[in-house]
């Protein structure tokens, strides 16, 4: 480590107050302050000259010729891949650097671990695919570009090589170069001593470009104390993601989750001794109510207990699950039943409920664990009392098993993970294209771009919690707006039924009367006649009191009416 900070201190590396070292064990090294930065405060500049580019390596005379001694020309991380593969730390300008790069990654590929993709969560299963297919392409495209010059690689350096590109590779848009495939973009760059800063969700470090100066640079966007490590922001990874791409897992990953298939949880429910019918799942696919576990907020999800109650509905009350499912979800419901015995058999329902959907989550674990046994079997496994075997068992538990035992699954799921997914997009785009921007500052207002790119980092931070409260609300509002509908449906049929009753009475009070009348006429007809006299004098004393006020009311009426059309047009 020595002999490489004075490579860096020697290219020209200013970091004033850092210092690198061991992070943890097992972690490998980290930045570290050993001075108190305030915010905006650079911790890190590194000269362009030290980057490693695409560019750079094809402008080195043993990589040009044998980009010239092929007919395809190699695209940037192909190109970063081969220099990493031929580059010798004896007589390589970059040896201080190359001697401390690590020996191995903890990335399944790395250890050679195979399972099924089905074992990994839905929201990862497609990077990873998409990954294997690219690492089998490079690997292609490196043999071809030493088989044509004369030199041999063989597949574990290939593997080192293009683990040290896709971990420690940053993005950096570049300048086209006439020997490198730039069809799909080039912007990566592998930069020393930055690429040593490690992941962090909260970090208070921020990495950018300074075009103005011709430097990498790392601004402090909070305060750093005293022995504090200096992390950076990867991106917003959930745990299966930085343990395929990265080889690690945070312990409190705020990114965190797992979509449940549909077939899966119908595979637990029968596992648990859940009769499900055909009819069970086809009103499971009606209501269309994801089954996300987070790694944040409290209690089983709405729509995680909305999904288990249908599955253990009869057919009777699945043809009218709807009323059933928000009757019993919404508690000032339960609270108007018309007798005790009814709440105490929805209380009974809804802890059946509960501990069937505690049984189909632990039996969801236990599989895991057997899983896991399973596959260390080929010698992957961790040692340790009570250690999972398999990394993806393992990254199963760590990142829903201890939430899934104590029940810590939150609202939410994934039915706008589409349009979310569009949403990041375009916000990255923006947001480069800001960066850009900023670095367009002349050099004498450079503070503008600083103070804009702490913003910046501020403004990621914030867009990040915001998209994950956009997916809890969006399906509260879902549920309040299908109880809305039930609640107007049962306020119209019990104003109907109150209209009804109204009419009802009506019509009885006319009969009674009218039988009263009839009998009095019978029985003393003199009675009979005072009623009808008494009757007769109210209707006439009710006509002389509401005829006059609706006369006067027709008058005013009709005199506004004249004197609009005596209006001068």
């Amino acid at each position: 480590m020595n002999d490489f900070l004075r490579w860096a201190d020697e290219k020209g590396v200013k970091a004033e107050g850092i210092e690198i070292k061991e992070a943890e064990p097992g972690a490998g090294f980290g930045v570290f302050s050993h001075r108190v930065h305030p915010p905006e405060s650079l911790l890190i500049r590194l000269p362009h000259s030290l980057l490693i580019t695409a560019g750079s390596v094809a402008d080195i005379g043993k990589y040009k010729t044998i980009i010239e001694m092929n007919s395809e020309k190699p695209k940037p991380f192909e190109l970063l891949t081969l220099f990493f593969c031929l580059e010798n730390p004896d007589d390589s300008p970059y040896g201080p650097y190359l001697r401390i790069l690590p020996k191995s990654f903890d990335t399944p590929i790395a250890q050679g671990i195979s399972f099924d993709v089905n074992e990994i969560p839905l929201i990862t299963r497609g990077f990873y695919e998409l990954q294997l297919q690219e690492l089998e392409t490079v690997w292609e495209k490196v043999q071809n570009l030493c088989k044509n010059s004369g030199f041999e690689v063989e597949h574990e350096k290939f593997l080192w090589a293009w683990h040290v590109v896709n971990t420690r590779c940053i993005y950096l848009e570049n300048p086209t170069h006439p020997l490198i495939d730039s069809s799909d973009g080039d912007t990566i760059a592998v930069i020393p001593y930055v690429d040593m800063l490690n992941h962090d969700p909260g970090a208070q470090g921020f990495a950018f470009y300074d075009k103005v100066r011709k430097e990498y640079c790392v601004r402090a966007t909070k305060t750093v104390a005293d022995e504090e490590q200096v992390f950076v922001c990867y991106g917003p990874h959930d745990n299966v993601r930085l343990w395929i791409e990265y080889g690690f897992t945070l312990k409190e990953n705020p990114n965190r989750k797992v979509a449940i298939p549909q077939d899966l949880l119908v595979a637990l429910a029968k596992k648990v001794g859940v009769a499900v019918s055909p009819e069970n799942i086809s009103t499971l696919n009606d209501a269309g109510q994801p089954s996300t576990i987070y790694a944040s907020d409290e209690g089983p999800s709405w729509s995680l207990s909305t999904n288990v109650q249908i599955l253990l509905m009869s057919r009777e009350e699945l043809k009218r699950w709807r009323e059933i499912v928000y009757a019993e979800e919404n508690p000032r419901r339960r609270s108007r039943r018309k007798s005790d015995d009814g709440n105490e058999e929805n209380e009974r329902r809804l802890r059946e409920e509960r501990s069937i959907l505690r049984e189909m989550l632990r039996e969801l674990v236990t599989s895991i664990r057997q899983r896991g046994e399973k596959v260390s079997d080929f010698g992957f496994g961790f040692s340790g009392e009570g250690a999972i075997a398999s990394p993806v068992a393992r990254f199963w538990m760590s990142d829903a098993g201890g939430n899934l035992q104590s029940s810590a699954i939150p609202g939410g799921g994934t039915s706008i993970q589409g349009w979310i997914d569009q949403v990041e997009k375009d916000f990255d785009k923006a947001f480069v294209s800001l960066d850009l921007l900023l670095g367009e500052v002349d050099s004498d207002q450079i503070e503008i771009t600083y103070e804009g790119r702490g913003k910046m980092t501020s403004l990621s931070s914030c867009f990040a919690q915001l998209l994950h409260k956009t997916q809890t609300l969006h399906h509260a509002l879902s549920r309040q707006k299908t109880e809305t509908v039930a609640l107007r449906e049962e306020l119209v049929t019990a104003q109907g039924v109150a209209q009804e009753r109204h009419k009802e009475a009506q019509q009885l009070l006319v009969q009674v009367h009218s039988l009263q009348c009839e009998l009095h006429s019978k029985t003393a007809p003199h009675e009979s006649d005072m009623i009808k006299k008494k009757l007769d004098l109210e209707i006439n004393a009710f006509r002389e009191e509401v005829i006059p006020s609706l006369k006067l009311e027709f008058e005013v009426g009709f005199v506004g009416k004249f004197q609009t059309q005596k209006k001068p047009k």
